[in-house]
């Protein structure tokens, strides 16, 4: 009986990874050579605070903060948080990311309280979330692309294809492109001259896709 007990032990602690100790009857958990190509999973903290870097950064690069710097690293914490989850997990977190960015750079929709009162807010949080919905929907393509070299060009592409959905579908929303960011620096925007706020997005964000 203990002999028995004591092979299935020894089992099931080979069988999930665990090597015996020899200098004391302890378990440790084997951890992956650094140099064998492991990649390094992001845990759901590391994971939130990476998601609410790209929304604050977003945030703050438009008014009233003016910081247009910020959009250009805005993206890649949110690009860096997108390598190592599934296509379902990449849709949730990017529309936290779009949903926070939303409710912090449409907050003056709160000044519409006295003539709506709690209406107003409800409107406030359930557009922030349809908007976000094109957040998500760049997250997911971002997933199944992944951040290769082929994707310096489909992602950006995908980002302005989102940006002109939510400017159009369903009469369209286009408040806060990546564009109106950069327009405190003029002589960084004068493409936007020939293919107006989409050229300046897909520049901006073929960038990105690089330093990620």
């Amino acid at each position: 009986g203990s002999a028995t007990t004591g092979s299935s032990i020894g089992s099931w602690v080979r069988k999930y990874g665990f090597m015996p100790s020899s200098s004391a009857r302890t378990c440790t958990l084997s951890r992956p050579n650094a140099s064998s190509g492991v990649r390094k999973h992001h845990t759901s903290p590391q994971r939130l605070l990476l998601a609410l870097s790209s929304a604050g950064l977003l945030i703050v690069s438009f008014p009233s903060f003016n910081q247009p710097w910020c959009a250009w690293v805005a993206l890649v914490p949110w690009l860096l948080l997108l390598r190592d989850v599934s296509s379902r997990a990449a849709f949730s977190w990017s529309w936290l990311v779009g949903v926070v960015f939303f409710l912090g750079s449409m907050w003056w929709m709160l000044h519409l309280m006295p003539f709506g009162g709690i209406g107003a807010v409800v409107g406030w949080v359930v557009l922030s979330g349809y908007l976000a919905l094109y957040f998500a929907l760049f997250g997911l393509f971002a997933s199944r692309f992944g951040i290769r070299h082929s994707s310096l060009v489909i992602l950006p592409a995908v980002w302005v294809a989102c940006e002109y959905l939510r400017s159009h579908l369903l009469s369209g929303l286009g408040w806060n492109l990546l564009a109106y960011s950069q327009t405190p620096w003029t002589t960084l925007i004068q493409v936007a001259d020939l293919t107006g706020a989409w050229g300046v997005s897909l520049r901006w964000t073929s960038s990105r896709c690089a330093s990620a």
